[in-house]
């Protein structure tokens, strides 16, 4: 609308006195475009998302409202002080909008931090509970590979105890991803040949 008018009047092809009743026609359907998706998304339930910038965009209609009446009935020379003031109404109003989403921002990532720490307290307790089961199985699969003289026992036996080690090793790795989560693991400085 600026730019258009802006363009019309100093290129000479219609002065801004001319085009008033045309810039205050494409104010109207913007205020009706405006108040059209805000009953919309009245209707559908999305006002809630932005229900502050929503109280914003009505008091900028109706000071719209109040500026093209007082252009079209009133004969002021500070017509333009309404919308204006519905600006402000509005920019007030998208401020609250957006602090209150970064307040629920804070509140969501507070939460996403709590559950994240829950579930690496519970990883790491697990894994301390499933090793030791564990543990006992292997020792007592040891205990029998020992004692054995059956063949097919004993091919039971070390199927077993493969089995129980790599499930050790998996839960080993669970409880190190967890004490990395945390920050409790110790990283050791030493030396290595490869």
């Amino acid at each position: 609308n600026l730019v258009v008018w802006t363009v019309l009047h100093f290129t000479g092809i219609m002065s801004f006195a001319v085009s008033l009743p045309y810039l205050d026609a494409v104010l109207a359907f913007v205020v009706i475009g405006i108040f059209s998706t805000l009953i919309i998304d009245l209707k559908k339930g999305f006002i809630g998302e932005y229900r502050y910038t929503a109280i914003g965009l009505v008091g900028f209609m109706l000071f719209c409202f109040m500026e093209i009446f007082m252009l079209v009935f009133v004969d002021l020379k500070s017509n333009e002080i309404p919308m204006l003031i519905g600006l402000m109404f509005m920019l007030v109003f998208v401020v609250i909008q957006q602090m209150d989403d970064l307040r629920k921002i804070g509140i969501e990532k507070q939460r996403a931090l709590e559950l994240s720490d829950a579930k690496t307290r519970f990883l790491a307790s697990m894994s301390h509970e499933i090793r030791t089961p564990i543990n006992s199985i292997l020792g007592m699969n040891e205990m029998i590979i020992r004692e054995n003289h059956d063949d097919t026992i004993d091919g039971y036996a070390r199927s077993v105890q493969s089995a129980g080690r790599m499930l050790l090793s998996l839960v080993n790795d669970g409880l190190d991803f967890s004490k990395m989560e945390s920050g409790r693991i110790d990283i050791v400085n030493a030396e290595c040949r490869i």
